[in-house]
């Protein structure tokens, strides 16, 4: 049997074989994924908690300051933090029930939680969610 050559590739299939080897030769085996970091021990999230209380009676005074002379009040503050792992605020968001708050309460409220030390964590990321009730009856 003579084989004649003439430079033409003449199956698809052993072109399509030829192909997938030499992509599996080049790909080589899939990278190892990392293992997930560890979550935040509850150690480490009681000091969280012991930060935020820390700080609750100056974010009231931030929410009195703003009623004027209101005499009965009541202020919702719910808190979404997110801390990298050494303890530095990375995004906040505050919202407040009612939101009819001033400008100032929010530049105060946002001081204090930038100005609050929390602790290092194992984490990259942390995220926090608190709640406060203030009012005067």
């Amino acid at each position: 049997m003579r084989v004649r050559y003439d430079g033409a590739v003449r199956s698809p299939l052993l072109l399509a074989v030829v192909l997938t080897l030499a992509w599996l030769a080049f790909a080589g085996a899939p990278p190892k994924r990392k293992a997930p970091p560890k979550p935040v021990s509850p150690e480490l999230r009681e000091l969280i908690a012991k930060a935020l209380d820390d700080v609750e009676q100056q974010v009231g005074g931030c929410v009195l300051e703003g009623q004027g002379g209101s005499l009965v009040w009541t202020k919702v503050v719910k808190l979404s933090l997110t801390l990298d792992s050494a303890g530095k605020l990375m995004k906040s968001k505050v919202a407040y029930e009612p939101d009819d708050v001033s400008e100032s309460v929010r530049k105060c409220v946002d001081a204090v939680l930038a100005a609050t030390p929390f602790p290092k964590t194992n984490a990259p990321l942390t995220n926090i969610e608190r709640t406060w009730t203030f009012s005067m009856r």
